[in-house]
């Protein structure tokens, strides 16, 4: 079989541990969605081992940052993370119900841990969050646009929109099946329409059980591109999850882009790391900022 373009979870599990884990052949990574028990090094190597069978490049693990009762100096988990080989590239404020996740990440391909587009990436940063009033509140939609919940109905017209602005994309946002299953589970779609056409969308994945949203999948068609669009499909997010419970928002947002960095600083998103060589767009691996906000 051909895992090239697939996604599949996978449970993982030893004497002393037990995880679910994702294994992305898209952009060649593993990703430890849920773990439980102490022996937190034996699930590191099994997720290298995994990992390495599989033929994947990099190992994501968003870890819950818990002290240790026996000292207060000492974080679960850290010292056996480090010992096998797992980097600390960020975190995210919030994401387990209010605690934190610390960002993780392990190279199986060594060569995937270099960039080249460092320096200039934190040359777009500085001048991203350069600007003088963060958290100020972006112009209303253009007359004539209108912003809506995105249904089944709107799935095609979400197909084309996509093909239309990347070349490749982490996620199969290609297939029509793919999208219907990702609504009818735990992403909500709002999109942009002038004159009943789809301009731009985005949308908020929901971690149901840790009460996190990841904003995500924001796209705008070239012709409607430096109107604000994506700021007030976000701002609609936002308010969308805050009904739903959900205070912990956070974004991974391609480095080299300047006006999506711009975009986030200024609805009020921090900065709080970057993960190395992690998605596949538009036909490379690309550097991905890490992007927070608490409700």
């Amino acid at each position: 079989m051909n895992n090239k373009n697939m996604i599949i979870d996978r449970k993982i599990e030893g004497p002393n541990y037990r995880g679910l884990v994702k294994l992305d052949y898209i952009n060649s990574r593993l990703k430890v969605l849920s773990y439980e028990g102490k022996g937190y090094q034996d699930m590191a190597n099994a997720c290298v081992k995994l990992a390495t069978e599989e033929g994947l490049g990099k190992i994501l693990w968003n870890f819950l940052k818990q002290q240790s009762k026996e000292s207060i100096n000492r974080e679960l988990g850290l010292e056996e993370l480090h010992e096998v080989g797992f980097v600390q590239e960020g975190k995210i404020p919030g994401f387990f119900r209010g605690q934190d996740a610390l960002c993780y990440a392990y190279f199986v391909d060594k060569e995937r841990s270099n960039s080249p587009y460092i320096i200039e990436e934190q040359r777009i940063l500085e001048q991203a969050m350069a600007i003088s009033e963060p958290g100020k509140t972006e112009a209303p939609l253009p007359l004539g646009f209108t912003l809506r919940p995105l249904g089944k109905e709107d799935i095609m017209n979400l197909v084309s929109l996509y093909r239309g602005v990347f070349e490749s994309y982490p996620s199969p946002l290609f297939d029509p099946h793919y999208i219907k299953d990702i609504m009818n589970t735990h992403v909500f779609f709002v999109g942009v329409f002038e004159k009943g056409q789809l301009l731009a969308a985005g949308s908020a994945e929901m971690d149901l059980e840790h009460r996190n949203a990841e904003v995500t999948d924001l796209a705008t068609k070239p012709e409607a591109r430096g109107r604000g669009l994506s700021g007030s499909i976000i701002k609609a997010l936002e308010v969308i999850m805050l009904n739903r419970n959900i205070a912990c928002l956070y974004s991974l947002v391609r480095a080299g882009e300047p006006g999506a960095n711009r975009g986030l600083f200024k609805l009020g998103y921090q900065y709080q790391g970057k993960h190395i060589n992690n998605c596949h767009i538009d036909g490379r691996y690309e550097n991905m900022n890490i992007w927070t906000k608490m409700l």
